[in-house]
């Protein structure tokens, strides 16, 4: 059915908009997108403009430091104000929701039936304090539907302070066209042609975390690895997936670079745009994944190296209790930094874990071509509301 959607999406990242607005329009064509974005035009890449009938541009205040971020947030609610006034959608879909939307919030309300929050994960994971509770309280509280697990990480910190919140929960996963990927065409390429696409070849591959942000701990993987270096085969080779991250991504990657440099660690860093197969590829090419990122609400990458085959060490301050169910665990878990280098080199000593058939087919079908049935769904329901 048709339905009108309007996707507010700001510190957003264009790779992932894409696939979400690619996807609908895959599942439901009839559906009208209209998406407002803090990126410029030259920014957004043609698959997601073909996917979308109207694009609405955030005119940001160019000044620098905090009296920029005023205007910019006194600008944002004029255009909101003014949009209010001539426009009337079934759905408004807030994606990465900011503390600062709540100078929003009225007008979203006025021209929209429901008004759906779509949380990723460090937006809220790792916003606290005063920012947290306004985002809480005048972001959060104030949409009809919230699009996160009630049990998850993200869920557990919602409720922590908003208690009553329950009702608003309305569970929708992020698919990923990786997995998709993997699904159709995993007997198509073995380990051996995966390391030989990297020039990898006859080399033992640790790859650390998956993006270019601080977060991700890459310099304590390294920590832990060059103290347990002779543990490890002579022929390691340390991959870096960084193609993306924040603004000063080109100055962290070259202090990694350096770092390995400086303990003689044989390292590869990607940092260009990397295309699903390519993604898919350096999966095969890994011999170990190590994920220790501060926060997280439900990593595709891990699922990815699981369907892969691939060893996995994994935070355990990290919780994926929907993954979590299926035994034996899927990865092996180091309780804290200190003890990574330990688990790194009980992972490599290790046989294979056998994963569950049943954990295999639940991350089978975190594909985009499952997940977006349920979004579809849920806003083709929202649209039939009163």
């Amino acid at each position: 059915m048709k339905y009108k959607l309007l996707i507010v999406a700001f510190d957003c990242h264009n790779s992932h908009m894409t696939r979400f607005v690619y996807n609908l329009k895959q599942e439901n064509p009839e559906a009208e997108i209209h998406f407002f974005t803090d990126k410029e035009k030259e920014e957004l890449p043609e698959e997601l403009t073909g996917n979308v009938s109207k694009i609405l541009y955030f005119k940001q205040d160019k000044c620098q430091g905090t009296v920029g971020k005023i205007k910019s947030i006194i600008s944002l609610r004029r255009q909101f104000k003014e949009l209010s006034k001539h426009n009337s959608y079934d759905i408004v879909d807030i994606h990465f929701p900011k503390f600062y939307m709540v100078v929003a919030m009225g007008y979203l309300r006025r021209m929209s039936k429901k008004v759906v929050a779509s949380p990723w994960g460090s937006d809220i994971l790792r916003v606290n304090g005063i920012k947290f509770r306004v985002l809480a309280s005048g972001v959060l509280n104030k949409c009809d539907y919230i699009t996160t697990l009630v049990d998850g990480n993200l869920g557990k910190k919602i409720l922590s302070y908003l208690p009553n919140s329950r009702d608003k929960f309305y569970p929708q996963a992020w698919g990923s066209e990786t997995i998709d990927y993997i699904n159709h065409h995993l007997n198509e390429v073995d380990t051996i042609a995966a390391k030989k696409h990297f020039g990898l070849s006859d080399k033992y591959v640790i790859t650390c975390g998956y993006n270019a942000f601080r977060a991700q701990n890459h310099e304590k993987i390294i920590d832990a690895i060059v103290q347990v270096r002779s543990q490890l085969p002579d022929n390691l080779a340390l991959l870096f997936p960084v193609s993306y991250g924040t603004n000063d991504k080109e100055e962290y990657v070259a202090e990694l670079r350096e770092k390995c440099n400086n303990h003689k660690l044989d390292a590869l860093f990607m940092e260009d745009y990397m295309s699903v197969p390519d993604v898919f590829m350096l999966r095969m090419a890994t011999d170990m994944f190590v994920h220790t990122q501060n926060t997280d609400a439900g990593c595709a990458s891990l699922q990815e190296y699981v369907l892969c085959d691939k060893k996995i060490v994994h935070g355990s301050w990290i919780r994926y209790p929907m993954l979590e169910i299926y035994q034996p665990l899927c990865y092996h878990t180091a309780s804290d930094f200190s003890v990574l280098g330990d688990v790194i080199v009980e992972a490599y000593r290790s046989a294979p874990i056998e994963f569950s058939k049943d954990a295999i087919r639940y991350i089978q079908s975190n594909g985009w071509e499952e997940k977006r049935k349920g979004w579809n769904g849920m806003f083709e329901e929202i649209a039939l509301s009163k």
